[in-house]
């Protein structure tokens, strides 16, 4: 069974912004696997990906939340594009979550979208790998990096 955290009260190092069910669960299994998705929130579609960057602005935050280490970001999702959920969180300089990895997870490897991702503020650009083996590997080096190696801005504010 898959367990998400609940952004609500639990704390959230990953965001992951995936409509498809079967993709969703196939990047938590493979984070599971090392251990690496006790704090992994999921969001099915543009909506509520938006949702959870507003709940993090200044006027409606809990004091004391941490924002996620990164966000897994699909394109093609419904409701509210990934490129345009990238330019909302990128364009809100109140919001704790603006200086927050962005890495696009995705299907296409069209060079305007690969473009575009980056224009609007992307870290990193990902095509899902279609054999799982090679999925899971590369779902594992994502959340690797940037769980245990990156240092994050907030720890060196902090400092």
């Amino acid at each position: 069974m898959v367990r998400w955290a609940n952004p609500a009260r639990d704390p959230v190092d990953i965001l992951l912004v995936e409509d498809s069910e079967d993709d969703a669960e196939l990047v938590q299994r493979a984070l599971a696997a090392d251990g690496l998705a006790d704090h992994l929130a999921w969001a099915q579609d543009g909506q509520q990906a938006v949702d959870f960057i507003d709940s993090y602005h200044p006027a409606g935050a809990r004091e004391g939340r941490q924002p996620p280490r990164v966000i897994m970001l699909d394109l093609k999702i419904p409701k509210i594009t990934g490129l345009d959920v990238l330019s909302r969180l990128r364009g809100d300089a109140l919001t704790p979550l603006a200086a927050t990895p962005v890495v696009v997870v995705t299907s296409s490897s069209h060079n305007g979208d690969i473009r575009e991702a980056y224009a609007r503020g992307a870290t990193g650009y990902v095509v899902k790998p279609v054999e799982y083996a090679r999925f899971k590997q590369v779902m594992q080096h994502v959340a690797v990096y940037w769980l245990t190696i990156n240092k994050p801005l907030t720890e060196a504010a902090n400092q």
